[in-house]
């Protein structure tokens, strides 16, 4: 995906090029594989987020998006789910379907998104500049919240829990 709206899958073991579309009408911003690697998905400039079958480049499904997502496509690796996040708001996607559940809405505008924990229960999200917070998806309520310092961006939670994130201090 890029400049051209153009989204294209490679065979990264043979430099082959499996399939080709132009389904944007605009740049296209975020890409992202479901985690069974069933299905990819787009957002593009057009404020439209689509949904491809990875074997043969069919367009399954498009939703327009009230606002621009304003962090990477994440997703739950154990229920499908894409996890989007908005400007004050949290909320899980199921695939192809593209049907919206919000997880949780947020005072003020959030910083980054992490993803989840191991398990998919939990979700890390940084809810100001300074600290970045434990969501459970179940109960439906912040489990912990960590102060860290300024942080500029790329925040990002491996499987074990570790959290990972580049500080805005200079040294």
């Amino acid at each position: 995906g890029g400049q051209d709206a153009l989204l294209k899958l490679w065979d990264a073991n043979t430099g082959k090029l499996l399939w080709s579309n132009a389904g944007h009408t605009a740049p296209i911003l975020a890409l992202g594989f479901s985690p069974d690697g069933k299905y990819c998905l787009s957002y593009a400039q057009d404020e439209v987020l689509k949904v491809w079958n990875t074997l043969d480049g069919k367009l399954l499904n498009t939703v327009e998006l009230a606002e621009t997502p304003n962090h990477p496509l994440r997703f739950s690796e154990l229920d499908q789910q894409l996890i989007l996040a908005e400007t004050r708001s949290v909320s899980s996607w199921s695939l192809p379907e593209l049907k919206k559940t919000t997880l949780f809405t947020l005072p003020k505008s959030l910083w980054a998104l992490a993803g989840g924990s191991p398990g998919n229960q939990q979700l890390w999200y940084a809810p100001t500049q300074d600290s970045i917070a434990l969501y459970q998806i179940e109960q439906k309520k912040n489990k912990k919240k960590i102060k860290i310092g300024a942080f500029h961006a790329g925040l990002s939670v491996d499987k074990q829990g570790r959290i990972l994130f580049m500080d805005a201090k200079e040294k």
